[in-house]
């Protein structure tokens, strides 16, 4: 990152970092997740949709100044607050501060604390989903094995162009809508803008937002140090996404590259075509190879001025250059003019700019992200029907076991992205989850089971109440 001395840092639900008890919680296995999974309390809803007064509890052991958790909120008639307690201090109610539940947002944060190792215990909760959990790193909180989070509007990250920051949540369908992080991104429709991101890593991934409400298709080139690898994604009138009408896809993997050399980096993100979509970015993650913030290189994010003359040039060769100038200009016009008129009756007869035929705009096999994988059946508690009709239960395993499970399969052929390997870079790892894993059911969800205990320290929380 340039000249920012501050790093956040994204823990997924699946990080051994992280402990659920209460009961068994429920893994829903969708890819508006980050990481594809987020966990959920299902026994803590009731038949009728409130709390059923047994709750969820959970407890995160962090290293930082503060900690803020990611998801969906409960429905407005499940509880709005839950009980925390950071280390060994007294409990205390924290709301969701959601003006409109249920809604993907952030739902937890803690007040700022001194650098070192902290547990965050939560209880009572009922109807909440936790998908990840940001940490903000101290000068000399380790790094090793941790990934950052960048948000669009970090000073890492160069725009050139027609950029636009935007405001506005983002509108899932079925889904609740929710927020960015940050609460906002940038996004483009022009062709040719591009951005720049520096980082000292070995891992580096891009995540926006996609649109599947209409039929369209946006390509970008993705170069790395030099390399470039295109990327085509396009919403066809046979995706489920587009006829279930999905809306928008929160945490939409971009692209990703692993396995670097343990050196700085830059990533240039240029938009090659926009049909009907926007490109919108919302955060970059990376893994740094730097031990802790207090040695964190410091990569310029400056342009380069363009060298001034500190002489001025002859009249006459000012002349003469313009001269020339206008001269070219006329004659690139006449053969444009010319090669116009030579594939008019061409373009009519074959419609370059039919969005099902491929043309020099589009990658010539157009990628349909996650077709295979997507589900329009209820998932609680993310829509408003509370009961799903069936599951898969794991019996014995335990949740460190099933947290190490692969929960979504590979990528069909008819799904899976076309990237050339950058054997010099390292692994290009162009892939999303392309499927569920599951035994029954059809709601794209696993039963964790049974729980693990709760750890002691809960026994010290005020008794529930319905």
């Amino acid at each position: 990152m340039a000249n920012a001395r501050e790093l956040s840092l994204i823990v997924d639900d699946k990080s051994d970092k992280f402990h659920y008890g209460g009961g068994d919680w429920t893994l829903s296995a969708l890819s508006v997740w980050y990481g594809g999974t987020s966990p959920y309390p299902d026994f803590a809803i009731s038949k009728s949709g409130g709390d059923s007064g047994v709750y969820g509890s959970m407890n995160i052991t962090f290293d930082g100044t503060s900690i803020a958790l990611w998801g969906n909120t409960p429905p407005s008639f499940n509880s709005q607050f839950v009980v925390a307690r950071i280390d060994d201090g007294t409990p205390y109610n924290s709301s969701y501060n959601d003006p409109n539940p249920q809604s993907y947002r952030q739902w937890y944060k803690s007040p700022k604390l001194a650098e070192g190792t902290h547990i965050l215990w939560l209880d009572r909760i009922a109807g909440t989903s936790l998908d990840y959990a940001i940490i903000n790193a101290g000068r000399i909180t380790p790094l090793k094995g941790e990934t950052i989070i960048v948000d669009d509007d970090d000073s890492a990250i160069s725009y050139s162009g027609s950029w636009r920051e935007i405001r506005d949540r983002f509108n899932s369908g079925s889904l609740p809508d929710g927020t960015p992080f940050g609460n906002g991104t940038h996004q483009s429709n022009t062709v040719g803008d591009h951005l720049t991101f520096k980082f000292t890593g070995t891992s580096v991934a891009a995540y926006g937002i996609f649109s599947w409400a209409s039929l369209s298709a946006i390509s970008a080139t993705f170069t790395l140090d030099g390399s470039s690898v295109s990327q085509t994604y396009s919403v066809l009138s046979n995706s489920p996404q587009y006829q279930n009408e999905v809306g928008q896809e929160q945490n939409y993997l971009l692209f990703s590259y692993d396995s670097l050399e343990l050196r700085d980096h830059t990533l240039v993100i240029n938009i090659t075509t926009c049909v009907n979509q926007s490109f919108i970015l919302d955060y970059i993650t990376y893994k740094p190879s730097f031990d802790t913030l207090a040695v964190m290189p410091n990569i310029s994010m400056a342009s380069s001025p363009i060298p001034a003359s500190s002489e001025k040039a002859p009249l006459g060769a000012i002349i003469g250059g313009a001269v020339g100038g206008s001269m070219l200009l006329l004659f690139a016009i006449f053969l444009f003019l010319w090669a116009r008129r030579k594939s008019k009756k061409f373009d009519m007869e074959y419609g370059r700019r039919n969005l099902n035929t491929a043309t020099p705009n589009f990658s010539s096999e157009l990628f349909v992200p996650f077709m295979s994988h997507f589900d329009s059946s209820p998932v609680t508690p993310f829509q408003l029907s509370m009961n799903p009709s069936s599951s898969a239960n794991f019996g014995s395993l335990s949740v460190a076991d099933l947290k190490r499970m692969k929960v979504c399969a590979e990528a069909t052929d008819a799904s899976s992205r076309s990237a050339t390997q950058m054997s010099s870079l390292g692994r290009v790892n162009d892939s999303r989850p392309s499927g569920v894993s599951r035994s029954t059911g059809d709601e794209g969800v696993i039963i964790i089971g049974p729980s693990e205990l709760a750890p002691p320290a809960y026994d010290d929380f005020p008794s529930r109440s319905n």
